[in-house]
């Protein structure tokens, strides 16, 4: 990862902020010279299918703009965003990449997006639709967003700024006005900085024992509100009665993001706190998060086989043999990828409706053996 030229990381991060993008995975990077010295090997985007996400598909989803850990040198997991991963991302812009960021003119952005979608349809009309108003109009709150994420002092980095997108960038998406976003931008900034100063993730688990609490599941406002004692949080229990509460609130839609799965949520929400309830809210809470059942379909890309998968309970569909290796088996071409390997009669007979650990090995084994 300290062959990847700082620069060109910082570039493409910017490009994937811009287009909230869903899918930044190592293999959407084309990366030539790998074998050059540190800061030779250059890094070129490839890929833009889940670029560009409605408003409805960003908000399934925040959560696949950020890594799923902490990152730091020695750590590398190919289903995660690729250049979250790389140290350009644990530093500051660069002087040149945020003087840019200033000049950017999001109105004008979104305008000439616009022109040259108009353009595209008129040569490939299959293209028509494929971009919605709400799309465009996404790029132009996360561009005002950035211009506002440069200024900040101490100054954010990529993975900061990442976190931001998947924790708490839902509220600039609903924002009605420019007052409502400006709002909305400054809120998560505050949140972001309050973290930092308060220190940050390390903080929070040296409070409790052990694999206790997992500060990547909170919110930005959460941690924010933990580390300022907003309440007072000193045991797990405290911990998990506040969270409980927080779940509560945040799960009144959970039922569109279990639409194919066997759940049915009755009186859940208002339970009084129990250990058992909590459990179940929290794996709703961090299934939500994943972008639930139609995130899991859009991986998976072979309904046979979703629906093998989505009838289990939501505590195996969300677990790394399901979720973790649809997103693998995603990241490596899905099901396109292995039809074209192995050819449509030989998926239909040997794959088809198999589960997805099935899927994934055999395009794994597929394409070792092309």
């Amino acid at each position: 990862m300290g062959r990847l030229n700082k620069q060109d990381c910082q570039n493409v991060m910017i490009m994937n902020f811009i287009t909230l993008d869903l899918d930044a995975n190592a293999a959407n990077v084309l990366i030539t010279n790998a074998n050059g010295g540190p800061g030779q090997a250059r890094v070129t985007p490839i890929d833009a299918g889940r670029k560009l996400p409605t408003p409805e598909t960003f908000k399934r989803a925040p959560n696949s703009m950020s890594l799923v850990g902490t990152p730091g040198d020695g750590k590398f997991t190919d289903n995660d965003v690729f250049l979250l991963q790389s140290p350009a991302a644990r530093e500051p812009f660069s002087n040149d990449i945020i003087a840019k960021i200033k000049q950017l003119d999001a109105n004008q952005v979104v305008q000439q997006m616009r022109a040259t979608y108009d353009g595209l349809k008129q040569q490939a009309p299959e293209l028509d639709n494929t971009v919605s108003d709400g799309s465009l109009d996404m790029v132009r709150k996360s561009i005002r967003f950035l211009k506002q994420a440069v200024e900040q002092d101490p100054p954010l980095t990529p993975y900061d700024i990442s976190e931001i997108y998947a924790k708490a960038f839902a509220p600039v998406v609903d924002a009605q006005s420019p007052q409502e976003e400006d709002q909305a931008i400054q809120n998560a900034v505050r949140d972001l900085q309050a973290i930092k100063a308060n220190g940050g993730n390390d903080a929070i688990t040296q409070r409790f024992p052990p694999y206790a609490v997992n500060p990547n599941s909170m919110t930005l406002r959460e941690k924010a509100r933990i580390l300022a004692g907003q309440p007072p949080i000193n045991t797990k229990e405290d911990f998990e009665k506040y969270q409980y509460g927080e779940f509560q609130t945040s799960l009144h839609d959970i039922q569109t993001y279990i639409t194919d799965g066997p759940e049915r949520i009755t009186d859940e929400l208002t339970r009084p706190y129990s250990k058992d309830n909590y459990k179940y809210l929290k794996l709703l809470d961090e299934y939500k998060r994943e972008g639930g059942d139609q995130m899991l379909k859009s991986l998976i890309d072979c309904d046979p086989t979703y629906q093998v998968e989505v009838a289990k309970p939501v505590a195996d569909r969300n677990n790394w043999t399901v979720i973790g290796y649809a997103k693998t088996y995603y990241a490596k071409g899905g099901t396109p990828a292995l039809i074209k390997l192995v050819g449509q009669k030989t998926f239909d007979d040997d794959f088809r409706g198999k589960g997805i650990s099935v899927l994934k090995e055999g395009l794994e084994k597929a394409q070792k053996e092309a």
